[in-house]
């Protein structure tokens, strides 16, 4: 097995990593229905904001109608009264039947108004907070496991690298002391040949 073929089966069995009780998958897509999750969440939200808004324009419209038709029809009333005997009972009747018209338009007015406006501000704080929170975890946990793959890919990568090296250094350092001991024995071979060939010529003499 050379040296590509062990990185891809390190790779291959380091690919799946866990951190917690999550287990992350780089191969994998990205978590598509929890983006659409979001993207409806905010259009909801959007769409409900909008909605409470029209309410409580529509609250404060009721309210002033129901004020001016009350106070048309007190101005009616009062005129249709003055010729009977029972005006001050049908003054005093219509009186409170205007102040209480008043009374509940402005009540429902500002109610609704200010109680949808909490609401809706608690529930964008809520959603916004939720969304955040969310969408920052899975970039954390996504950007940790590939700090973590990256980093003992990269330390295997590092580790190979310096066996290599230090496998050539010593077959270097090999060839050299191979070098070395080869020409010593070469020079010893050859002064002793040198010295037979000496005394056989001067044996011959």
């Amino acid at each position: 097995m050379n040296l590509q073929e062990q990185m891809n089966t390190t790779s291959a069995t380091l690919s799946p990593l866990s951190f917690g009780m999550r287990q992350i998958r780089l191969t994998d897509p990205p978590q598509l229905p929890y983006l659409l999750l979001s993207i409806y969440l905010s259009i909801y939200l959007s769409i409900y904001v909008y909605l409470s808004s029209l309410l409580i324009y529509l609250s404060i419209y009721l309210s002033i109608y129901l004020s001016i038709y009350f106070f048309n029809s007190l101005s009616l009333s009062f005129f249709y009264c003055c010729a009977s005997t029972k005006f001050l009972f049908f003054l005093s009747f219509f009186l409170s039947l205007f102040f209480l018209s008043f009374f509940f338009s402005f009540f429902l007015s500002f109610f609704l108004s200010i109680s949808l406006s909490i609401y809706s501000h608690y529930l964008s704080i809520y959603l916004s907070i939720y969304l955040s929170i969310y969408l920052s975890e899975s970039v954390v946990y996504l950007s940790l496991s590939l700090s973590i793959y990256l980093s003992i890919y990269l330390s295997i990568y590092v580790l190979l690298f310096v066996c290599l090296s230090l496998s050539l250094s010593l077959s270097r350092s090999v060839h050299i002391y191979l070098s070395i001991y080869l020409s010593i024995y070469l020079s010893i071979y050859l002064s002793i040949c040198y010295r037979v060939s000496v005394k056989s010529l001067l044996a011959g003499l």
